[in-house]
C-alpha cells in the first residue's frame, strides 16, 4: 500500500493557502515535492482535496489513468486503474501497485492527517481547510456507498 503524507513548509502564520510538500512512498519507490528546481511545493490543503477528487473520478470510471497535479505546482503523479489494481507512477517510475481499497484508504489517511494538523496550526484563511473537510466528508460518504 502506498503512503501519502502532506506537510506544511511555510513560516507561521500558516494559512489555508500555505505551501508544503507531498511525500509518496511504498516498497517499490518514492516521490516527493522536496528538493526540486524549480520549487515543486504545492498548496497543501487544496492539493489534498484535489487528490481525493482525482481518486474518486478514477475509481468511478472503472479503468483508465488520472493525473494528479499539485495546486500551484508542477508536481504530478499518474494513477492507472485496471483489473482492480491501482498503479501509482511519477513519470515512468512505478511507485506502487495496490488494491483499489488500499489506494483509497492511503489517500484518505493522508487527507485526514493534514486536516487534523490544520485545525491546530492554521491561523489565517480557513476556507481551504473547510473545503478539505467537505471533501473528506464527501469522499467518506462515497466510499461507504460503494460497499
Amino acid at each position: 500500500m502506498p503512503s501519502f503524507a502532506f506537510s506544511v513548509d511555510d513560516d507561521p502564520p500558516h494559512s489555508g493557502f500555505s505551501l508544503g510538500h507531498l511525500d509518496v512512498s511504498s516498497r517499490n519507490g518514492s516521490a516527493t515535492t522536496r528538493g526540486h528546481t524549480p520549487d515543486q511545493r504545492l498548496m497543501v490543503y487544496l492539493s489534498a482535496a484535489q487528490l481525493l477528487w482525482d481518486a474518486r473520478v478514477l475509481v468511478e470510471a472503472g479503468r483508465g489513468t488520472r493525473t494528479f497535479v499539485g495546486a500551484d505546482s508542477s508536481f504530478a503523479l499518474d494513477f492507472t486503474l485496471r483489473k482492480g489494481k491501482v498503479e501509482t507512477r511519477q513519470g515512468k517510475q512505478v511507485l506502487d501497485v495496490s488494491s483499489v481499497d488500499d489506494f483509497l484508504t492511503a489517500i484518505l489517511e493522508a487527507a485526514r492527517h493534514l486536516h487534523e494538523t490544520g485545525t491546530t496550526e492554521l491561523e489565517e484563511d480557513h476556507g481551504p481547510l473547510d473545503d478539505l473537510a467537505a471533501a473528506i466528508a464527501k469522499y467518506e460518504s462515497w466510499r461507504s456507498s460503494r460497499s
